[in-house]
């Protein structure tokens, strides 16, 4: 059974990312690759690939062109997912959200220093954008069943991208007659395949509830972050000043003048000043 979409939902962080992402009215987004979970992208990756080796074997000999579309499709997922491409043009970049502004196991990341919840009205966070491409807001989905859905969700699709994409003559590009269906195939797998696995997880996650904002956008001008592992490329994707209904405050000392300092930073940013609450989680940190 499908779940109520809730009315609000809440983007974890730092208060120091407060600040910028409330004077600014834009929220990074990150690479989905380099996420803190370096497991996440391979969740579901081997069923959707043995779903395309399958649909290449029904191709072959009966529509070359879409099974070399299949083909290097297959052949560019396997090189991103084994970071064997050295120069990637297009990345799926996300940003996570949660739709409880309360939650125990997010509160540990930041310590007894307290991070905040941003409550964002999902409605109007839907109107976020990137200079580079649209946006989507979708709820991650768990466990197995996800796999499946995503699997038939999206082979359709990919099957109508390959028949519209890759029906040229047989001679186009005489010189490399794969150079079409192996750039096809790259497009598709940036812009089909990597999104949708950004949008399953392991149902181990499950508890977290996930939202994600998610883009596909070119590589080039995007900026970088220190994280747990490296550099992580991230964008800014702009949202509406009206978008942040409500900061929960994280547990941690000093609540009372954590609140103040939000309370004034969002007095003096936007239209409206959104609500502000303390956590009632039991933290000790």
């Amino acid at each position: 059974m499908e779940k109520v979409s809730p009315e609000l939902i809440y983007h974890y962080t730092s208060n120091e990312a407060l600040v910028k992402i409330v004077t600014s009215s834009s929220i990074r987004a990150s690479d989905a690759e380099y996420l803190n979970d370096a497991q996440e992208m391979l969740f579901g990756r081997n069923r959707l690939r043995d779903e395309l080796k399958e649909l290449d074997s029904l191709l072959t000999g009966k529509n070359e062109a879409r099974a070399r579309f299949v083909r290097a499709s297959l052949d560019s997922l396997e090189r991103r997912m084994t970071m064997f491409t050295a120069v990637e043009y297009y990345a799926t970049f996300v940003s996570c959200f949660c739709d409880n502004g309360d939650l125990l196991s997010q509160w540990r990341g930041y310590g007894a220093g307290g991070g905040v919840a941003i409550g964002f009205n999902r409605k109007t966070l839907r109107k976020a954008r990137h200079s580079g491409g649209s946006t989507q807001l979708v709820r991650v989905r768990y466990g197995k069943s996800a796999i499946k859905r995503m699997i038939d969700g999206i082979l359709p699709e990919f099957g109508a991208l390959a028949t519209e994409d890759s029906q040229g003559d047989e001679d186009d590009d005489a010189s490399n007659p794969y150079a079409r269906a192996t750039a096809d195939g790259y497009f598709a797998t940036a812009h089909q395949l990597f999104p949708a696995l950004a949008r399953i997880k392991d149902a181990a996650f499950s508890e977290e509830r996930e939202w994600r904002l998610l883009t596909v956008a070119r590589t080039k001008g995007e900026q970088y972050r220190s994280g747990k592992h490296g550099l992580v490329p991230f964008i800014d994707l702009s949202f509406p000043k009206h978008a942040i209904s409500e900061v929960v405050i994280g547990p941690g000392g000093n609540s009372d003048l954590r609140m103040r300092g939000v309370r004034r930073l969002l007095g003096n940013h936007g239209p409206l000043a959104p609500r502000v609450r303390l956590s009632t989680a039991p933290f000790r940190g």
